[in-house]
């Protein structure tokens, strides 16, 4: 089961953290995964390239430390850097990797940022 959890990245460098049931007020997540802001006003509208939500991929690093959507992880002992780009193509590269490797990606993969807030990490 994929956990629903949310950090919000907004271009401004504020994170929060957001689930389905407890969201971060003025924002809200539709069915389709996309991202709206409710202005004062009553009208809701979808957020530009400013805000971003980043979905938790139900994994956390070796330290304990949650693995969100755009996360930068690096594998001990060195190798690639590896972007968590979407849940899904991530899931697929961590089963070819323990094909391929025969040990689980997770426990080889510490969080050292993330491609929105960390350019330079790329």
């Amino acid at each position: 089961m994929i956990d629903h959890t949310f950090k919000l990245w907004i271009k401004s460098g504020e994170k929060f953290s957001m689930s389905a049931g407890n969201p971060i007020p003025g924002y809200c997540i539709s069915t389709d995964g996309s991202l709206w802001h409710n202005a004062i006003s009553e009208n809701i509208n979808p957020c530009d390239s400013e805000c971003r939500a980043l979905q938790h991929i139900g994994f956390s690093d070796k330290l304990g430390q949650p693995i969100y959507e755009g996360d930068i992880l690096e594998m001990a002992g060195g190798g690639p850097r590896i972007i968590v780009e979407d849940i899904y193509s991530f899931l697929i590269y961590c089963g070819k990797y323990q094909a391929e490797h025969h040990v689980e990606l997770f426990p080889c993969v510490t969080v050292i940022g993330n491609k929105y807030e960390d350019d330079g990490l790329l």
